[in-house]
């Protein structure tokens, strides 16, 4: 192994929060669709942090995601406040509040892009020199890699990635752009794979194959995520995994999946793009999960279950999907 010398350079920029008005975050968000129509004051005014609704202040931005009459009320008395909400029936009888209210579309949304946009700190390229790089690994030069991360031989990290202190990068390991890796991740180890002998001993199935995670990929904190044994384990892109998630080998995650924190997933299973799995699910070795699919909290699923689909239970069993099935 071989360390690799540290370079640090800003890789992003963010605007000075002394510098930011609500004009510009209400043009970012129309340029996005967001926007259904404004409410307020017409009069621009500094924004200087985000904040919680409940702790509204201002020159501050918040966001509401759910109607409440109550509380738009008590909102309307504060001055110099960016507040982005949802449309309601009455709103075009409202009285006008004392800050600009943006009613969006999908006011979460718009808040965590706004939050991105300009807000976000910028990121900060470079290798700690703790961290530990095979030469033969192929890095492009705005990746951060932070202390103690361990790139083993032929590994390869795309741009603007971001590796976590402590994670260790097993070797063949392919990693796309604008990748997060969360502190104490375990990525492309052997898969746990034993075929008793004669004598009944377990004997080690060689695990040769790679771990391919393509962009836009974000890895929480202590995730753990195999090499297959022969072809590949694929994440697709735009995959978010949380904490504490385990991935074995020949897994295939298709795009835009959402994994929660404590998911375990058996060797060889399959889960379909824009699918959803629920904190703490289990998916058995070799079940599929359809394309758009939503796992309930804690499931146990030992069979395949259909696009669309929403299972529940130990073991779990397919329910009719409603709109309170989200955790």
């Amino acid at each position: 192994m071989a360390k690799r010398t540290a370079q640090r350079s800003a890789a992003g920029k963010s605007t000075s929060p002394d510098k930011i008005t609500a004009s510009d975050i209400e043009s970012f968000l129309s340029d996005l669709g967001l926007v259904i129509r404004t409410a307020g004051s017409r009069d621009d005014f500094l924004i200087k942090s985000p904040v919680a609704v409940d702790e509204a202040r201002a020159h501050g931005i918040s966001f509401l995601n759910v109607a409440n009459p109550a509380l738009l009320d008590e909102l309307r008395g504060h001055s110099a406040l960016l507040l982005l909400c949802p449309p309601h029936e009455n709103g075009d009888n409202d009285p006008p509040p004392g800050g600009r209210w943006i009613y969006c579309s999908n006011p979460r949304l718009a808040f965590a892009l706004t939050l991105q946009r300009f807000f976000e700190p910028p990121a900060i390229s470079g290798v700690h020199d703790t961290a530990i790089i095979h030469p033969t690994a192929k890095i492009d030069a705005d990746v951060s890699i932070a202390p103690y991360a361990v790139i083993e031989a032929g590994v390869e990290i795309g741009a603007r990635s971001v590796i976590g202190a402590h994670t260790v990068i097993h070797k063949g390991v392919s990693i796309g752009e604008h990748g997060i890796i969360g502190a104490g991740s375990c990525l492309g180890g052997p898969g746990f794979g034993f075929e008793r002998d004669g004598k009944g001993h377990p004997r080690a199935m060689p695990q040769l194959g790679r771990l391919i995670i393509e962009d836009h990929v974000w890895i929480g904190e202590n995730v753990t995520i195999n090499r297959a044994a022969l072809t590949r384990t694929h994440i697709g892109h735009h995959v978010k995994i949380d904490d504490h998630v385990y991935i074995a080998h020949n897994v295939r995650i298709g795009k835009a999946v959402i994994l929660m924190a404590g998911v375990r997933i058996m060797g060889s299973a399959r889960v379909g793009a824009m699918s959803e799995l629920n904190p703490g699910a289990m998916i058995g070795q070799g079940v599929s999960i359809g394309q758009g699919a939503m796992i309930a909290m804690g499931a146990c699923v030992l069979e395949d279950v259909p696009p669309n689909g929403f299972a529940a239970g130990v073991p779990a069993k397919l329910l009719p999907r409603s709109n309170k099935e989200r955790t």
